[in-house]
This record gives structure tokens, sequence and C-alpha cells, in this order.
């Protein structure tokens, strides 16, 4: 298993992602309000994303973390990757510490990358900026084709006429609202293939739900582009990579575990007023489910 770890590990690391850049000429900004607890619906996760839009390349990413990170926000990361717990503190532990990787600079550019989803959109590709086990992986994927059946039904979103379109993606059915004025065949996550921008989003149970914050034009444009940091992977090469660490239990001795990252947990649980420990998200509810056919594609 050691042998394997080893081996894929340094495969992947040795196929470091070239760097790509455009320019942000314009950004639309979501909320996102998720039940990742079905035990818990009244307790919904609520996070804040901003998608970058520019010519050839963009960049969808948490917003809420961009602007912590910009004020200096402390250690406590939310909402990302690896996402706070109540109360209690939570520290990223195992970025890489040598060599360029373990600068603080690019220790920030590595959280700064966790979840970002860059859609290439001159190579129709898609990459999901993935952070396990203390290594940055930019997965790169065809940019999913979605199979939207557009109805008749308009309506009228903070000023913007928008047009319905429903599909079936990644396990849930979706109806989405999107603009043919903003020609960009972009959205929030995943939703994609429109003509127009996609201005809201929920799934028919309105358990993930996408909502329209705002758009801007930029009067300065600003750069994006996927980390260097990142090793590329296929869909498959990452998937391979993550279970033969999972199940290599040695590599996670004494160490909490998050969405594949170690984490160090720091502070005192704040009782509540039944004197019981405060509840926590079960996170049983993933906004992505696979079905057997895109399983399957995924492992090609």
């Amino acid at each position: 298993m050691r042998k394997l770890m080893f081996t894929t590990f340094c495969f992947l690391l040795i196929t470091c992602a070239h760097a790509q850049q455009d320019s942000a000429f314009a950004t639309v900004k979501y909320k996102l309000t998720h039940i990742s607890d079905t035990t818990w619906p009244e307790n919904p996760q609520i996070t804040n994303y901003i998608l970058y839009l520019g010519k050839n390349l963009s960049s969808y990413t948490n917003y809420d973390r961009e602007l912590a990170m910009s004020k200096g926000g402390g250690n406590v990361i939310s909402g990302g990757t690896i996402s706070s717990l109540g109360a209690v503190a939570v520290t990223a532990t195992n970025i890489p510490a040598s060599g360029a990787r373990g600068s603080s600079s690019s220790q920030a550019e590595m959280i700064a990358s966790m979840g970002n989803i860059y859609r290439k959109l001159n190579e129709g590709k898609m990459v999901n900026m993935e952070y396990t086990y203390g290594q940055l992986f930019a997965v790169e994927d065809n940019l999913p084709e979605i199979s939207w059946t557009i109805s008749q039904d308009t309506k009228e979103i903070m000023g913007l006429q928008c047009q319905k379109a429903t599909a079936d993606f990644r396990g849930r059915t979706y109806e989405a609202w999107f603009c043919a004025a903003l020609p960009y065949m972009n959205g929030p996550w995943k939703l994609n293939g429109l003509p127009g921008l996609i201005i809201e989003a929920s799934d028919t149970k309105k358990e993930v739900v996408f909502s329209f914050v705002g758009f801007e034009n930029l009067e300065e444009k600003k750069p994006i582009g996927i980390s260097t940091l990142a090793s590329k992977a296929s869909p498959k090469e990452f998937k391979q990579y993550k279970e033969a660490l999972e199940k290599d239990s040695k590599a996670m001795a004494g160490s909490s575990v998050t969405s594949g990252g170690m984490i160090t947990v720091r502070g005192t649980l704040a009782m509540g007023a039944d004197g019981k420990p405060p509840r926590f998200r079960q996170m049983n509810n993933p906004i992505e489910k696979e079905t057997k056919k895109e399983t399957a594609r995924g492992d090609k």
C-alpha cells in the first residue's frame, strides 16, 4: 500500500499545472444556501461565492474566504474545503513545509485555491482545485455537458429578464434562470451551457439554492489564474491517489480529518443551555451526488 501511495504521489507531483492566466472583465456574486445535513434542515450552510468572468478563463471561488484573507482573517477557514466547526478554531496543519511550498505566500495561495472551479472556455475543460493530505491538485476534466430543457417561462430578477431551464445533473434536478442579455455560457458551481449567464438555480427539493447577489462590470480588469503550486491530475488519478492514502490508516494516526485534509482543533466546546455539547452538521447531503453514468465517465 505504501509503495502504491508513493508511486502515485510522485507521478502526480511531477505533473504540476502549467500557469494559465487571464483577466476578469466582470464578476457575478452568488449566495449558496445548502442543506448539508438533512436531519437539521432549519440550519443550512450559507456561503457567498464570486464568479470572475474572463474571455478564456473563469474562476468560481469562495467569496467569504477571499474577504477574510484580504483582511488578514486569521486561521479559521469557513465555507471552504476546511470548514469552521461551531466555536472551535480550525487550523490547516498539513500544508507541505519544504521548498517553495513551505513559504507563507505559498501557503496562502494554496488556501485561496482550495475548492475553486475554473473553466477553460476556449478548451472546453473544467479544473477543480482539490486539497487533500497536504497536497493541492488541479483536477482537470471535460466541461460537463448538461442537457437543459428551456421553457417559455420568464421572470425578472433584480432588473434582469430571465428565462427558465431545467436539467438533471449530478444526481439532482435543477431549475435555472438565465439571462440572454448577458451572453456568457457560465454560472454558479459547475452549472453551465445555457445561452446566457445563469442568474439563479436550485434543485427541486430546495436543498441547494444559488441566489443571485449582483453582477458588476470591472473598471479595471482583475488577473485570474490557476495556481502553479497544484499538481495536475485526471479525475481517475486523483481518486486513486486519495483512496490509497485513505486506506493507509497509519498516515492519519493521531489526526482529525475534514474533507481529506488534516486539521487541528483547538479551544473548548461551549456547552448549550441544556448542558449538552453544541450540535454539528453531519454533512450527509453533498451538493454533488454521483450517478452510475457519471461515475463511469469519471473513471475513463
